[in-house]
């Protein structure tokens, strides 16, 4: 065999042994107004509001500009806030082996913060999974999400005990992060997930999504977050689901046909030759 097709065939079975290496962790990342990272259609998938304590019959699911966490003092009262988030993971489904790890982006639009604090985010369960965005800005239509309801008019305040609302109950948090008076507008915090596996839930089962609330909701050391919604005129703000996936190795199949391939050119290589 000559150097020239030596060389060919090793080229070619690199090529296959390629094909049949697992691949390394990939990041994906879902953010409404940008790409799918696997349709490539623009993505629309995200969706937020604010239950909000002080108006507990009200539905914020079209404001355009913020979605908000924690509590203030208003008008003579202790107000909370408490923010429902999902993501449509449906393209997903098939893209991959392993999640290896999922983390949360959400950027800080104007925070309230005079001691520190945890920002937590807790997995709803699946009972929880009718709740709905909405598009009020006041007044909630029948079936949106306020503090008071899943979907109002009803008897369900969802908030009524943690223990059945979240995964695992209150002390159970999908992913956390701490902050403090430092905390400024422009800021993006990241809540890693401490189970990635969440997200095989949500592409494979029931995706009921995430409630956000911070840690200390009482005066005088509460604090009130609000970050950038998924509605947001500028995208580039919007909240981010950022995935980093391991893809399917190659089938048995691809590594056949590549090594066929191989053999069938070297044939061809040596009867040129004769």
């Amino acid at each position: 065999m000559s150097t020239r097709t030596a060389v060919s065939v090793f080229a070619l079975l690199i090529g296959v042994s390629v094909l049949a290496s697992p691949a390394l962790g990939t990041l994906v990342t879902y953010k409404t107004g940008y790409p799918d990272p696997f349709t490539g259609a623009t993505y629309d998938g995200t969706e937020d509001t604010i239950l909000y304590e002080g108006a507990p019959n009200n539905n914020y699911g079209a404001h355009n500009i913020r979605f908000t966490v924690g509590a203030s003092y208003v008008q003579g009262d202790w107000d909370r806030r408490r923010s429902p988030l999902r993501f449509d993971l449906s393209s997903l489904a098939g893209q991959y082996e392993a999640i290896l790890s999922a983390t949360l982006r959400i950027q800080v639009e104007d925070p309230e913060v005079d001691a520190a604090n945890t920002l937590k985010a807790y997995r709803f369960t699946d009972a929880n999974v009718d709740w709905v965005e909405g598009s009020s800005l006041g007044p909630a239509a029948a079936g949106e999400s306020t503090w008071n309801y899943r979907q109002h008019p009803g008897t369900d305040n969802w908030l009524g005990t943690q223990a059945s609302d979240y995964v695992g109950g209150l002390g159970a948090q999908i992913a956390s992060v701490a902050f403090d008076s430092t905390l400024a507008a422009g800021d993006w915090l990241e809540l890693e997930f401490n189970d990635p596996s969440v997200i095989d839930d949500w592409v494979t089962g029931t995706n009921a999504g995430l409630l956000l609330r911070v840690v200390d909701e009482t005066e005088p050391d509460a604090s009130k977050i609000s970050f950038f919604s998924s509605d947001h005129a500028t995208a580039a703000l919007h909240p981010e689901l950022v995935l980093d996936i391991a893809v399917p190795e190659p089938s048995m199949a691809v590594v056949f046909c590549g090594l066929v391939l191989a053999a069938g050119s070297l044939r061809s290589i040596a009867r040129r030759r004769r």
